[in-house]
């Protein structure tokens, strides 16, 4: 039933969007957008609520009976990714009305949005590996049709086409340990795993973990899996880097718990390596972010750092779990979970965004911006809220999900051996640390892009946004500060997801920490208030003085008075003078003239030393050892006959040489 309705939906829409007209192209799409949302959303309420749904139907001889099931923890991430993929739809209708694009680019890309919610859903619901293969390549497919959207730039076509092939090294990682199990169990269906697990040594079964955590660690972009996404988010538009970000590198995530779900044992190993991923990439990922030139390179690495925050949820959570940890089980799941969805929405915002942005002055370079908070008041506020959701602060929700973790480190500090109490002190130092390299982070790029003054002169007139941008970014603002404000809501709903990773009952501590969490938001929320009241009454008694604008003293300065504030390289330079030994880094200044001295200037160049490493270096390598063969290539029609000739040749005698050599063995042992 909801397999038919879901393809029937996708053709019907996808037949109807090139028959309207372009401006209705947008809502065609977001009514099937919002009814394919309404048709899954309404089985994953009700799977939240106690009745799990489950299908079986018949996929022909190949793939079998296929189960479709939308349990807890499928329906938690179907609510997530349907409400970020309308949010993204609403904003794209305002976002792409002058977008540059052709009418059958523009078909395709409303289209594969469809095609990607479908795909999205498809992975999170089928409970059979063939299919589950088969929705994770459509998933990838449709996502590259909507990143490569401004394909008339090279580096756009770059980014497509890496994101493609991390895409299928994902896939192959993953259908590697698929058929190892089959070839096992003879089980295609995801109980087959379960079977596996439950019969296999740790040795077998954390091999199939590792090659299952890689394969899904690609698309979730841990380090350093994680190459593809600084060059997919800011090469595709705004609100596709959004819905990427906020769900789609989720899949990997959701294929980990999966995994973790049906291996049902080995939870400790399992989480430490899950742990020990997530401490290097929230660290590594922050730390990349804060020296990023344009916003939307920035705003990916913080992908990497906030995927890096969830795995040190979901690890900890495996290890309480393995250790009959009751209070480090249930914080670091539901910690780990609820931060899955509190980044949809304020990663998502924070795209969006820097979409405005990029319309209003058609560059994403920080240190060509300023000055944008008296342009775009709105999405300044928006964008800061999003920024201080991000940092982990009160009152917004990525406080709650950041202290759900940290309740858990520090109350089980003093439950274990001296080897685990180290690795949660480690985990903690982890968790500071890139909470307070966030808050330096964001202070950089919202302060240096919306506070001062433009730092170009020849801003031209700017495009505003459309108010379905600015109502889709009210929409992504409104659950992140609920969740602050109101987190005994979120948390009892998410109980029902993290009852199938913990077989204990939750502590009544548990929610007593819930209200402590919404005593410090709203204490929070009323230092914002008094703030704001201490505004309005400063403008009320200004109101009765005579204000008079003159020229702020420049210190003999007669130039521009925008060059006399801090670019975003001077805002950061302590910083990066004390990380460049670790990150590659490299500052450039033009040579000087003893006779006639040149203009002074400084620049510095970033470059990620893993992928430089694992990534650059290899193919170069096989690039240059390939390359020894280009004499084969040579354009003479003769050569390429020869070598067909050559070619069929081998394939009539090899035959002949291998009973040739068996002949010759059967001689010899007889001798």
């Amino acid at each position: 039933m909801l397999l038919i309705s879901l393809i029937t939906l996708v053709v019907a829409f996808s037949l109807l969007i090139p028959a309207t007209s372009a401006r209705s192209k947008g809502i065609a799409t977001l009514s099937g957008v919002v009814t394919s949302s309404i048709i899954s959303g309404f089985f994953s309420i009700k799977s939240l609520l106690g009745n799990t749904y489950h299908e079986q139907i018949n996929m022909g001889v190949v793939l079998g009976n296929v189960d479709l099931v939308i349990d807890p923890l499928s329906a938690w991430f179907i609510l997530l990714m349907n409400f970020t993929i309308i949010t993204s739809v609403v904003y794209a209708t305002g976002y792409l009305r002058h977008a540059p694009s052709s009418t059958r680019m523009m078909n395709m890309h409303w289209i594969s949005i469809l095609i990607n919610q479908f795909s999205l859903t498809l992975v999170f619901v089928f409970q059979n590996t063939l299919a589950f293969l088969l929705a994770w390549e459509l998933m990838a497919v449709s996502a590259f049709v909507l990143v490569v959207f401004d394909h008339q730039k090279m580096e756009t076509i770059r980014a497509g086409v890496n994101f493609l092939i991390q895409a299928h090294i994902s896939a192959l990682l993953l259908t590697v340990p698929f058929i190892w199990i089959w070839s096992q169990t003879g089980n295609i269906s995801f109980s087959g795993l379960s079977t596996f697990f439950a019969e296999s040594e740790i040795g077998p079964a954390m091999l199939v973990f590792i090659l299952f955590f890689f394969g899904f660690g690609i698309k979730a972009g841990f380090i350093p899996l994680h190459t593809w996404l600084p060059y997919a988010h800011p090469a595709a538009p705004a609100h596709i880097s959004g819905s990427m970000s906020g769900v789609m590198i989720k899949t990997g995530i959701y294929g980990i718990l999966r995994i973790m779900l049906l291996s049902n044992n080995h939870w400790l190993a399992m989480g430490l390596v899950v742990l020990a991923a997530g401490m290097v990439s929230s660290v590594y990922g922050v730390m990349q972010a804060i020296v990023q030139h344009n916003l939307k390179r920035l705003l990916a690495y913080h992908s990497i750092e906030n995927i890096g925050i969830i795995g040190i949820g979901i690890g900890l959570g495996a290890v309480g779990t393995g250790t009959d940890n009751q209070l480090l089980a249930w914080a670091g799941f539901s910690g780990g979970m609820l931060h899955v969805l509190n980044h949809s929405l304020f990663k998502s915002l924070l795209f969006y965004g820097a979409g405005v942005v990029y319309q209003v002055r058609h560059t994403l370079q920080i240190d060509k911006l300023g000055g944008l908070m008296k342009t775009i008041p709105a999405t300044g506020a928006l964008f800061l809220i999003a920024s201080m959701a991000i940092s982990g602060l009160p009152p917004f929700n990525g406080f709650i999900s950041e202290f759900l973790i940290y309740y858990g480190l520090f109350g089980s500090l003093n439950n274990h051996s001296f080897a685990f109490t180290a690795l949660f002190i480690l985990a903690i130092i982890a968790l500071v640390l890139t909470g307070g390299l966030a808050v330096f982070c964001f202070a950089k790029a919202f302060g240096i892009v919306f506070l001062g003054s433009p730092r170009e002169n020849n801003v031209a007139k700017p495009m505003l946004p459309a108010k379905s941008q600015t109502g889709a970014m009210v929409a992504a603002v409104i659950p992140i500060v609920a969740i602050g404000l109101m987190p005994q809501q979120i948390t009892l709903v998410l109980t029902r997801v993290t009852t199938m990773f913990v077989a204990s009952p939750m502590s009544p501590d548990f929610f007593k920490m819930v209200d402590v969490m919404q005593n410090i938001s709203l204490a929070s929320l009323a230092l914002f208030v008094i703030a704001i009241l201490l505004w309005f009454f400063r403008l009320k008694l200004q109101k009765k003085e005579s204000i008079e604008n003159r020229e702020t003293w420049g210190c003999g300065w007669q130039n521009s008075e925008y060059k006399m504030q801090y670019t975003a390289s001077s805002f950061a330079h302590s910083y990066r003078k004390l990380i460049e030994p670790l990150l590659l880094i490299k500052r450039y200044r033009p040579a000087g003239d003893s006779l006639l001295p040149k203009p002074e200037g400084f620049s510095t160049h970033l470059a990620d030393r893993l992928e430089i490493s694992l990534v650059n270096t290899p193919v170069r390598k096989i690039k240059a050892i390939l390359g020894r063969f280009n004499f084969l290539q040579n354009g003479s029609i003769q050569f390429y006959i020869l070598y067909g000739i050559i070619f069929m040749t081998m394939i009539l005698i090899i035959p002949y040489l291998f009973e040739g050599i068996k002949f010759i063995s059967e001689l010899i042992k007889q001798i």
